[in-house]
């Protein structure tokens, strides 16, 4: 789930300033013994800021890349939602949770039906960087990378975009 304002600097390049919440469900035999709640999660909320080409700016189908990073205040928590966080592998003191920056690249495309509406899908590689030998341990929690697909709706405030034109065959 997420929310992301978008402003176009070029014709074909926009920054985007996003947030997004994200959680993992954690297999039974991938948990440490002592984590043994029912559904416990990975939560992470992303605060980015991304920069977007757009390898085309004609037509209805228009492909981008996209690059940028952000911070991941993440945590490991006994449900995706209002559980309690667990305490930190090497210390019961501490939590097992980290603000960490994000780094991410990825590609996808812009489907522009109307003049205010479109649709875009994108996938990007994420790399966290979570590694802190003290509270979790050497081979504990550590940089981790994910692969994300975002599916959305882009609605565009300002001017109307001309409709999308094809380019004629010769």
């Amino acid at each position: 789930m997420g929310l992301a304002f978008r402003y176009r600097i070029l014709s074909n390049v926009l920054l985007e300033a996003g947030y997004s919440y994200n959680w993992m469900f954690i297999r039974k035999d991938q948990r440490p013994s002592g984590y043994a709640d029912d559904k416990p999660a990975l939560l992470l909320p992303f605060y980015t800021l991304n920069a977007t080409l757009f390898l085309a700016t004609k037509g209805a189908f228009q492909p981008y890349l996209t690059a940028g990073g952000g911070l991941c205040p993440w945590r490991f928590a006994s449900q995706p939602f209002r559980g309690e966080i667990w305490s930190a592998p090497l210390d019961d003191s501490e939590d097992f949770a980290k603000l960490s920056p994000v780094i991410g690249a990825g590609l996808g495309f812009e489907l522009i039906p109307w003049s205010r509406i479109s649709f875009v899908a994108e996938v990007k590689y994420l790399h966290l960087f979570a590694a802190d030998a003290e509270r979790f341990g050497e081979s504990g929690f550590g940089g981790q990378g994910f692969l994300g697909l975002r599916l959305g709706l882009v609605y565009s405030f300002g001017p109307r975009r001309p409709k999308p034109v094809e380019e004629a065959s010769q």
